[in-house]
């Protein structure tokens, strides 16, 4: 939620920014950066750079995508990683990691309509062995031979991922300067076979570390645990579902078609059902699909993957989003409590983040809102009714899985809000202390 003007304010809040605002996404126009200083002695030791939208995103089905979508149907982050490994689009590379294989790539401020965990697909080589070894690799000394087989595959694959080693057969993972069309070769001659292993070996580590993995909740727990233990700093911001739902009907222009945006039948059309098609918008079913979309994105693709196939049903892809809000961003924003308080949790929670500058080059209007007159008003109001959100959520069971998301999203974010106002030099502390003094 927010859309475009959360990107730019982000954008803006970089050092040394001097393109027009306007301009915001074209990071090559200056030679703007976040300091990222040595906590002690305050020495600056690296530049993050600021990249909109470029990285792909990765999906079962490959279809149309703001980023460009590349096909993948891992059903584990391990397997998103080594089996759809990517880098940035070709002519972002500078700003939007570089190389993967080495470790400048983690410097990126990255902003998109990407997934949970997109990250697994570019960050550097030693970071995610680092990653996997701290966290996941198994310290069993057993001699059981199918632990310690599956133990080594994935111990092996990074070393496949380092552009110097063979991804498979003569086959070296896809980098930047590869077309989009010569990714998607790729991954079908050596990454969908590649997955299957992974994934196995996967499951097989999460089961050493006693992550119990019998039921649709706890399956969806022991996947997002290992989204919470990847070294990034995330951060997202939700908006109320119903309020969202009707916002897409209208920016895609449904009210064109001859679809009435309160036919609650057509709505939910084909509910306890994947959604097949995540890059189209009309027909049937156009409430239940967005809400699908908005699930998977705080679930991660792994969750596409094994709804689509059926290796997971709702409750367990919900289990895994809502494990991911509790656990897996370090600032979840709602935006009913207003753009500013989200600018505010990042400026707070995020060192190399200052949230205050150059505000004179954000643009004064957005360009992502819809028309609030004539039908569009009609339907606004429509989807601000309870009674009719109550119908909404009675006939489709994955509009009210996103409904408590949204909830838990809230209780998240006021956890949050209260925690940073603990914090001495956060925008919440000062601005309590500033009340406290005036009264």
């Amino acid at each position: 939620a927010g859309g475009g003007t959360i990107r730019r304010r982000i954008a803006v809040s970089a050092t040394n920014f001097e393109r027009d605002g306007e301009d915001w996404a074209k990071t090559d126009l200056d030679d703007s950066y976040y300091p990222i200083y040595d906590g002690e002695d305050e020495e600056l030791v690296a530049k993050a750079r600021f990249c909109n939208s470029g990285h792909f995103n990765y999906r079962a089905r490959a279809e149309k995508g703001h980023e460009g979508v590349l096909p993948c149907s891992a059903s584990t982050p391990v397997g998103l990683a080594i089996a759809c490994a990517g880098a940035p689009h070709n002519a972002q590379e500078e700003y939007c990691g570089g190389d993967p294989t080495k470790r400048e790539s983690a410097h990126v401020v990255y902003v998109g309509h990407n997934n949970i965990g997109s990250e697994l697909h570019w960050l550097p080589v030693p970071i995610l062995e680092e990653w996997w070894r701290t966290h996941w690799a198994s310290t069993n000394t057993s001699s059981n031979t199918h632990s310690t087989t599956n133990r080594d595959e994935i111990t092996h694959a990074w070393k496949t991922l380092d552009g110097e080693q063979d991804w498979c057969d003569d086959i070296q993972r896809p980098l930047h300067h590869l077309s989009e069309k010569k990714r998607i070769q790729a991954y079908f001659a050596c990454g969908k076979t590649k997955q299957e292993i992974v994934d196995k070996a996967a499951l097989s580590a999460l089961s050493q570390k006693g992550l119990v993995l019998e039921n649709s909740s706890d399956r969806g727990k022991a996947y997002g645990a290992m989204y919470a233990s990847l070294p990034v700093v995330r951060a997202t911001m939700l908006r109320n579902p119903f309020s969202w739902l009707i916002s897409k009907f209208l920016w895609h222009e449904l009210l064109k078609t001859d679809m009435a945006c309160d036919d609650v039948e057509t709505a939910t059309f084909g509910s306890n059902q994947p959604a097949k098609s995540l890059g189209s918008a009309k027909g049937p079913g156009w409430a239940r699909r967005f809400a699908l979309t908005y699930i998977y994105n705080l679930c991660g693709s792994d969750c596409y993957s094994r709804h689509l196939s059926r290796d997971a049903d709702l409750e367990e892809i919900t289990a895994q989003a809502e494990f991911n809000l509790r656990h897996s961003f370090a600032i979840v924003g709602v935006l009913e409590e207003g753009d500013e308080e989200f600018f505010k949790m990042i400026h707070s929670r995020i060192a190399y983040m200052d949230m205050t500058i150059n505000l004179e080059k954000m643009p004064e209007d957005g360009d992502h809102s819809t028309s609030s007159r004539g039908q569009s008003k009609r339907c606004k109001e429509r989807f601000e009714d309870v009674n009719f959100q109550a119908q909404l959520t009675a006939a489709s069971p994955e509009i009210a899985a996103l409904d408590r998301l949204y909830k838990v999203a809230v209780e998240v974010n006021l956890f949050q809000r209260e925690e940073l106002d603990q914090c001495e030099d956060s925008f919440f502390a000062v601005n309590k202390l500033s009340k406290d003094l005036e009264e």
